[in-house]
């Protein structure tokens, strides 16, 4: 069967860790170093609304918050419940990237 054919990951549906036989339930670092900077941007979203306390700044914090929040949970939801190989583990850390340079 071809590259793009029908089993292709691009659009199967996602396995359920209980359906697999080989699962792997342990936790890959680029899972953690994911958590790790969406840690440290709410530590600087924190910061900002230490510097900007007035009713914009409170707008402006809560707004980043729940788009950081929902960024991280989304994912950890997804990585938690789905089986995971190296690759969609990877492309979390591929997303992560622009905000640690």
């Amino acid at each position: 069967m071809s590259k793009l054919g029908k089993d292709n990951r691009l659009w199967r549906s996602p396995r359920h860790h209980l359906d697999s036989n080989d699962s792997d339930n342990y936790v890959h670092w680029v899972e953690l170093f994911f958590d790790l900077i969406h840690v440290v941007m709410v530590f600087i979203l924190g910061n900002y609304l230490a510097d900007h306390q007035s009713l914009e700044g409170v707008v402006t914090f809560v707004i980043l918050f729940v788009a950081v929040w929902l960024a991280w949970s989304e994912t950890s939801v997804y990585n938690s419940i789905y089986v995971s190989s190296l690759e969609p583990r990877f492309n979390s850390y591929l997303r992560v990237r622009p905000f640690y340079l």
